[in-house]
């Protein structure tokens, strides 16, 4: 770097951008050729490798000031232009910090909602699970960012993909106008109509559904294959379950092969046969069906709004994520059912309850019905109440029957249901706390403390969207990955090594340029001021030593004098 004319670095990159903003240009409206195609990725590597050996010697020079090295408007401009494609990791190579810097074609086709599922999802337990779970991910996610490349270079799928939100939101409204027009004019139909067809209180009434639901139709058609473009539902194939049968005698070799091979269940394959797919489907199904059956299915889109908020998102969580727990306790509830039924059945049906009042119990499945109906909503004795006769024996059953059912199921059973969704909400909260905690203390690659930045590295913020930005590490996998091993530099070529052995060791844990320059000026402020101290304590020995010398000069002095006095006396 020393050597390296930094006018040259700044002329030539600008050149190789004029030359390829000019060839843009000329080749706007017409077919690239090969040589064509040569010449574009020619003009931009020349300009992102000067681009990058600047940026280097900026680095390694802090004499160097970029306003100063930029002199004009296009150095300024070309300089932007690049910078805007580069991005720039840290790694350890020989137990020193290197910084790299690599060109990044398409930030955009890394999905946000790929970030939030990464961001709960990941393993924080460690800084070292972060770094595995993170490579875990990555292979992954870099399947998905090849595919979406495919979908953003056909129109229609990048129409479809950037119109997601507003087809959502758009077809929300929609579905309220309908919902506010259903309230407003739908009144009870006639004697000679079936009792669910209503009538219009307005006679447009009708024809207004029915378009809006046209409309609706169409949205969620969109939406449709927004979702199934986006995100590529796939059926397993007869390798897949081949694989999955022979997974317990491949594990050994996992270890074998490069990070990007392992095979397992992907973290963002989406199965065709998934909850999400099939609610999807049904989105659809139900769209078509509200057009024909007078807008009735319509209201099966309200609940979509729960795919767009992620507070409700949370609050179905808390009853899915422990929904085997809250199944099993139901199945223990209705075998409690059971057994009330047969007591019902055997000692209380004839006496007690009657199909006049709407509690039927001839049959053990109708006795079973009636009390899993009146039995949640009220209570078995709200119904004993008014027929109990003066028969004490009766009264002691069914004393017995009331009181063992509100304790069995109206406290305890309701209860634990309402604990076990209770529990799950709070751990829900409490595990998102702590992820966010996590982020804004502590590096995701480095796991060093947001405070060791904000005292002494240029700021928190700065060192994890520059510095140490997690998703850069994985742009440069993919600059790996689409780069010939032979165009490797050493760096490059070193990282890809440690890849393909899946060693993890070049990640800078614990370590940051940022807070290395500043350590090493903190030792030489240590050191100048361990010298100061070393002196300081020196020349505090050497006038105590001073001190106990005098006073040693004084006692034998006054020793001298009383000697002399005691002398004279005796003479």
């Amino acid at each position: 770097m020393e050597y390296l004319d930094t006018d040259v670095l700044v002329n030539t990159m600008t050149e190789a951008w004029k030359a390829y903003e000019k060839f843009k240009v000329q080749m706007a409206n017409k077919k690239q050729s090969k040589e064509d195609e040569d010449l574009d990725t020619l003009l931009q590597k020349v300009g992102f490798q000067y681009y990058h050996l600047l940026a280097r010697k900026l680095d390694l020079n802090p004499e160097l000031d970029k306003d100063s090295i930029l002199k004009t408007e296009e150095h300024k401009t070309a300089f932007e232009c690049f910078t805007e494609s580069t991005l720039s990791i840290e790694i350890i190579k020989d137990d020193a910090l290197q910084k790299i810097y690599f060109r990044v074609k398409d930030k955009k086709v890394l999905r946000e909602e790929i970030k939030d599922k990464f961001k709960y999802e990941v393993d924080r337990t460690s800084p070292s699970n972060k770094i595995r779970d993170f490579m875990d991910w990555s292979s992954d996610i870099i399947k998905d960012i090849k595919y979406q490349r495919r979908v953003y270079a056909n129109p229609v799928g990048r129409l479809l993909v950037n119109a997601w939100l507003p087809l959502n939101y758009s077809m929300m409204l929609i579905t309220l106008a309908i919902s506010i027009i259903i309230m407003v004019t739908w009144e009870e139909g006639t004697t000679s109509t079936p009792r669910y067809k209503p009538s219009y209180r307005y006679n447009n009434a009708g024809t207004a559904i029915y378009v809006l639901g046209a409309i609706h139709n169409f949205l969620s058609l969109g939406i449709f294959f927004s979702y199934v473009i986006s995100n590529r539902p796939t059926f397993p194939s007869f390798s897949d379950i081949v694989s999955v049968c022979k997974r317990g005698d491949d594990e050994d070799d996992d270890d074998d092969r490069g990070w990007s091979e392992k095979k397992g269940e992907s973290h963002l394959e989406v199965k065709a046969y998934g909850f999400k797919t099939i609610y999807y489907v049904l989105f659809l199904g139900c769209s078509i069906a509200g057009t024909f059956t007078d807008g009735y299915f319509f209201a099966f889109h309200l609940l979509h709004i729960t795919e767009m908020n992620q507070l409700l998102k949370r609050v179905i969580q808390a009853v899915t994520t422990n929904g085997r727990s809250l199944m099993l306790v139901g199945l223990l509830g209705l075998a409690i059912f059971y057994i009330y039924s047969l007591l019902l059945f055997a000692f209380y049906s004839e006496v007690l309850w009657s199909s006049d009042n709407g509690r039927h119990c001839r049959t053990v499945y109708e006795c079973f019905v009636s009390i899993l109906h009146h039995g949640l909503v009220d209570s078995p004795y709200a119904q004993f109440e008014g027929q109990m006769t003066s028969d004490f024996p009766q009264a002691i059953g069914i004393t017995f029957f009331d009181v063992s059912f509100f304790i069995l199921i109206t406290t305890i059973g309701l209860n634990i249901i309402f604990g076990i969704i209770v529990d799950t909400f709070s751990q829900l909260r409490d595990s998102k706390w702590e992820i966010d905690k996590d982020m804004q203390n502590n590096c995701f690659i480095c796991s060093r403390e947001s405070y060791d930045f904000e005292r002494q590295g240029g700021g928190f913020q700065k060192h994890v969207k520059s510095e140490h930005y997690q998703w850069a590490y994985l742009f440069f996998f993919i600059h790996l990955d689409e780069t010939r091993p032979n165009d490797y530099s050493a760096l490059e070529l070193y990282v890809y090594k440690q890849l393909m052995t899946n060693n993890f060791d070049f990640f800078p844990l614990n370590r940051a340029l940022s807070l290395e320059n500043e350590e090493d000026t903190n030792e030489q402020r240590m050191e100048h001021l361990q010298q100061q101290i070393d002196y300081l304590v020196s020349k505090m020995k050497d006038q105590e030593a001073d001190q106990v010398r005098e006073k040693e000069k004084q006692r034998q002095q006054e020793w001298e004098r009383t000697h002399k006095k005691n002398d004279r006396t005796n003479y």
